[in-house]
């Protein structure tokens, strides 16, 4: 359907966008005015975005919904793996919260969230995806002897640690309480 093609050409647009200002920071050939396009760039997508999400709730009562209405739709498994990436990894390595200031866009991640397609099954965690981002840093930053990289490093370090340190005192506070509901939950996956 034409609403499809839009909406599909639309998350091409933001993912291209995207990456061009993630990987700015990497490339040595860009000046710094090229990088504060591509960051502008990127940010007007995702208003873009959100603009469009806020509309479509407008259609449903103004309920949460998918990108396309109620149900979920190809668009959605499209937009999410990148999303979800930058949703944890963004406010780390560029101090950049895709969520901030976008109210459709976070009704969107609640609905996929409370999707349980998704969420019981491929969705990715706080934890995961900050972990991950310091090893991608470090592959794929450029090095460590980058100031820049060095901080986006430890700032994700220190927040999977966090996380970690998190989980564990939930687990202990269960365990004396005699639920083993972590316990379960990674059994279970």
């Amino acid at each position: 359907s034409r609403e499809y093609e839009a909406a599909a050409k639309m998350n091409e647009d933001l993912t291209s966008a995207g990456f061009g200002f993630v990987y700015a920071g990497r490339n040595d050939t860009l000046s710094e005015e090229d990088k504060a396009e591509r960051r502008a760039k990127f940010l007007a997508e995702l208003d873009r975005l959100d603009a469009a999400l806020e509309e479509q709730r407008g259609t449903n009562d103004g309920g949460g919904s998918f990108r396309l209405g109620e149900d979920f739709t190809a668009v959605d498994a499209l937009m999410i793996p990148t999303l979800e990436r930058w949703r944890y990894q963004l406010p780390l390595t560029a101090g950049v919260d895709i969520l901030e200031g976008r109210p459709a866009l976070a009704g969107w991640f609640e609905r996929m969230d409370s999707y349980e397609p998704y969420s019981d099954r491929v969705a990715g965690d706080a934890y995961s995806w900050t972990a991950t981002n310091s090893m991608f840093l470090r592959y794929f930053g450029g090095g460590e002897d980058r100031p820049e990289i060095a901080e986006g490093i430890r700032r994700a370090d220190a927040a999977a640690e966090r996380l970690a340190g998190s989980f564990a005192e939930g687990a202990a506070d269960e365990e004396v309480a005699g639920e083993k509901r972590h316990s379960r939950e990674a059994a279970a996956k």
